[in-house]
Parts: structure tokens; C-alpha cells; sequence
């Protein structure tokens, strides 16, 4: 701390137990009373980040009244849900600009009203009712990033109930509102909620877990709600799943062909693992993503990616898919999807399925890193596909024609 001199710090403390009481002899790791000999008299404190159990936390911020620069607090406390810390109201002795806030744990924190005022970054993983989430998003005008993967937990009528009961809450200069849960809800009735500019970037992330899964898989009318959200943002263009019916996942997002899914206006990822080849197929979430993309990707999807080098699903499961989606203009296969897409086509002996395919791209092994690229002409029965050059451009004349269904059995 000498040597800093004037130089504001970055300091990242973790206090670790041994079973025994923060304060005894006998405890190892950081002691709390070794830290407040430091910090109370420290003025220099730019970013605090306080990891361990919640006694040692609060014994510390309990001692921290000084004004300090501090512009960013973390707090991550190692101990069960429903537990409840809360921050001094004297907390650097009311004067310190903290603009951004982050809650790494599952307990509920209480926080003076007056730190919340110039929060403009907020990062949450904590345990709490809805209203209790609306309290203090209240608090927060100046609020411009909201990330929320904490758990709002109640029933469902309570859930109907606290929301219809909601007053709209006025969040005027958002601009990133982030949203991680095991199910659609927190994010759909939180969108309802808040009041924020029509471009702000929304991101919904959905953890499917196997032990809460059956609970997520009965809320998929949930799913619906999200299509008013998906149109004013002019649909969802791209899709891309990876992954089998144990573990994978899928990304849909907004833009147009060049927007990449962190620069999309809105994002829908879902992810899933623990699962098992014994649940019924038509509950996994490989089989909710084909509802979902044909609920909110029909219509608008132009763009699908198919990266599953161990499919580990049936054989007709990729006509399903691509029958839910007849938009799809660009088609990004890699090799071992080439093959299921294949053997999908005769097993379902399905008819036509992308009337407005146009381009596709097979992307091949690790070791070749060059893709092959083909356009497709005419309508059908008279289609073509045609091989381009691996330098061409989309104002590059096609180097040759090849035979459509050789040249797949080729790859």
C-alpha cells in the first residue's frame, strides 16, 4: 500500500474457513482482523472484491467507514440460500461513488438506498422474490446493465400475482438487460415490467438442468410470450445448435446477415446437461428446440448452423428441424451433420424441405480448416448447386458446376 502512493488499488480479498469461527486462534487463511488493520485508515481503494463466508464479509465491511473512490464492489459469500447480509448504512462513511455492483452468491443482500442511487452496472446471482428484485431495481435510475442469474423464487400464483400487481418500473438509460435462469419466466415477466428504451440489447440464457427440468418443460407456453419481443426486434435470423440429446446447446438471435450474436439486439441461448439416452425423446430439450425454433423462428430464420459432431439423436430429427424452418436462406453444415442430414432424408422420406436455400457452406475436420462453399440456382426440380471457389466472393463468378447428391455422397 506504501508503494502505491497516490495510485488508486485494485484489491481482490478471500477469506477461507477451516470449520471453525473467523475470530479463533485456530482459524486458517486470511483473518478478517488482519484485513481491518489495513483497510479503515486505506484510502485509495478503486474496486473491492470480498470472497468467503458471510460473518468474516460483514466483519469487514462493518469496519470500512472511511470515503473512499471506490467505483466497483463485489461480494461473493460461500454459504446456503435464504440467508440474509446486510451492508452498513455508514459504509465508507456514505461518501464513495460505486457505480457498479456485483452479487456472486445465492444470498439475499440488503443495500442502503443510498449506494443504489448511482448504480449503473448491477450483476446479481442472488436468491429473492420478484417483488423483492422490483424493490430494488427501483432504486436504481441510472441503471444502464442489469444481469440477473440469481433465483426468483415462488409459486406460480404468486408469481401471476406479484407481477399483475407490479407497478412499471422507469429505467430510462438501460442499455443491456441479461437474464440467466432454468426458466423463461423471470425473463418474460421482467421485460413486462420494466420500462427502458426500445433498443436496448436483451439476452435471455436458459440453464436446463435434468433435476429442475420437468418443472422448465411444463412452462413452455412461456415460449409464446417471447414473440412480441422477437418481432419488434424484426425476428430472428440466425440459429445455431450444437450439441446431443444428453448435452448441447442452441443460440437464436436478431440482425442481419453479418450481426453476430454478442451485437445482436436480442439473443436467446439455452444450454443443457445431465441428461440421460432413457428420457423420453419427445421431452428432451434437442426436441423443445425444434418447438421452439418453429414458434419463434419460422417465419424470420434465414441462417442455420449445425455443429454436432456426435449427434446422439434419431436419424429423422434434422428433417424435423429443417422442415420447421422453410426461411433459410444460408446453411452451414459440418461434416458428421452432412452425414445425419443424409441418412435423415431416407429413413423419413420426406418431400422438398428450404425451397429459399441459397448458399451453403460445409465447414470439414479440425485438420482441414478449409470450407467448401456452394450456391444453389433455379427452383425446384431443376435446382442447382454450385461450387465455388474457396476465394470467392458473393460477386465471384462460380468456378464449377457439380452434381447435388454425388457430391454430397462424395463428402
Amino acid at each position: 500500500m506504501a508503494r502505491s502512493q497516490n495510485m488508486l488499488m485494485d484489491l481482490d480479498i478471500h477469506l477461507t474457513f477451516s470449520g471453525v469461527r473467523p475470530y479463533e486462534s485456530s482459524y486458517s487463511g486470511v483473518c478478517p482482523k488482519d484485513i481491518i488493520l489495513l483497510l479503515p485508515g486505506f484510502m485509495q481503494i478503486r474496486t473491492l472484491c470480498l470472497t468467503g463466508a458471510w460473518e468474516a464479509i460483514s466483519h469487514i465491511l462493518y469496519s470500512l467507514r472511511t470515503p473512499q473512490p471506490i467505483c466497483s464492489l463485489s461480494i461473493s459469500c460461500l454459504l446456503s440460500s435464504h440467508q440474509i447480509l446486510t451492508l452498513p448504512e455508514n459504509l465508507f462513511g456514505r461518501k464513495a461513488p460505486i457505480r457498479r455492483l456485483q452479487f456472486d452468491s445465492s444470498i439475499i443482500i440488503h443495500v442502503p438506498h443510498w449506494l443504489l442511487l448511482g448504480i449503473t452496472h448491477y450483476t446479481s446471482g442472488e436468491s429473492m422474490r420478484p417483488v423483492d428484485l422490483f424493490a430494488v431495481l427501483r432504486q436504481m435510475p441510472v441503471l444502464t446493465y442489469l444481469n440477473f442469474h440469481g433465483n426468483a423464487y415462488c409459486s406460480e400464483e404468486d408469481l401471476d400475482q406479484q407481477f399483475a400487481t407490479a407497478q412499471p418500473i422507469q429505467l430510462p438509460q438501460l442499455m443491456d438487460f441479461i437474464i440467466c435462469a432454468d426458466c423463461p419466466g423471470v425473463f418474460v415477466f421482467l421485460n413486462k415490467v420494466l420500462s427502458m428504451p426500445a433498443a436496448v440489447k436483451r439476452c435471455l440464457r436458459l440453464e436446463l438442468r435434468a433435476v429442475r427440468y420437468c418443472r422448465w418443460s411444463r412452462k413452455l407456453n412461456l415460449i409464446q410470450n417471447l414473440s412480441p419481443i422477437v418481432e419488434a426486434a424484426n425476428g430472428f435470423q440466425h440459429i445455431h445448435f450444437s450439441g446431443e440429446k444428453e448435452e448441447g446447446w442452441f443460440c437464436m438471435w436478431t440482425g442481419n446477415a453479418a450481426t453476430t450474436w454478442e451485437d445482436a439486439e436480442f439473443c436467446f441461448y439455452g444450454e443443457w446437461k445431465g441428461f440421460t439416452r432413457k428420457m423420453r425423446r419427445n421431452v428432451t430439450p434437442a426436441y423443445i428446440f425444434l418447438t421452439i425454433a418453429g414458434m419463434l423462428g419460422k417465419e424470420t430464420a434465414r441462417r442455420l448452423v449445425i455443429d454436432s459432431p456426435h449427434p446422439g439423436l434419431p436419424t429423422t430429427y434434422w428433417w424435423d428441424l429443417l422442415e420447421r424452418l422453410p426461411g433459410i436462406e444460408e446453411l452451414e453444415l459440418y461434416s458428421a451433420s452432412v452425414t445425419g442430414l443424409s441418412l435423415s432424408r431416407r429413413i423419413k422420406k420426406s418431400p422438398t424441405v428450404l425451397p429459399f436455400l441459397r448458399r451453403v457452406l460445409i465447414v470439414p475436420s479440425k485438420l482441414d480448416r478449409t470450407p467448401r462453399q456452394y450456391e444453389i440456382s433455379g427452383n425446384h426440380p431443376t435446382r442447382r448447386m454450385v461450387r465455388l471457389s474457396s476465394h470467392s466472393e458473393d460477386n465471384v463468378a462460380p468456378s464449377e458446376v457439380v452434381d447435388t447428391e454425388e457430391e454430397i455422397r462424395g463428402m
